[in-house]
């Protein structure tokens, strides 16, 4: 909980926003007629908006503790594993390592993504 030295409130619900834009190759080096496991490399730039809270300054950000807003580097690393429904229907889950770099240190995440894949045209 950090206080707000104008109106002496406390900001308990930081708005902190970020913006990814990731490109990069997916290796798949398991295939079954019904499964398949892939590896996925993602880079590129994402941008950071810590001062939502404080009237879009980023002074009072870097005063609460946060880091200032700007661009830095974004990266990701998963290994995707598909499971066939039918040949034009699948089911992928994606366990994930996520990187930037605000500051001048590197912070990681770890999650996954969910999805169901369509498949266009002739199989």
């Amino acid at each position: 909980m950090y206080l707000n030295q104008e109106t002496n409130s406390a900001i308990t619900n930081p708005a902190i926003s970020q913006y990814a834009a990731l490109a990069g190759p997916t290796y798949r080096f398991y295939l079954q007629p019904r499964f398949s496991v892939s590896g996925r490399v993602l880079a590129g730039i994402e941008k950071g908006n810590f001062s939502g809270d404080v009237n879009h300054s980023p002074q009072e950000a870097v005063a609460l503790g946060l880091w200032p807003d700007g661009y830095t580097f974004a990266a990701s690393a998963s290994i995707p594993v598909e499971y066939n429904l039918t040949p034009k229907i699948g089911l992928r889950v994606a366990p994930e390592y996520y990187f930037t770099g605000f500051g001048s240190t590197v912070q990681y995440t770890r999650g996954f993504s969910t999805g169901i894949v369509f498949r266009l045209g002739k199989q």
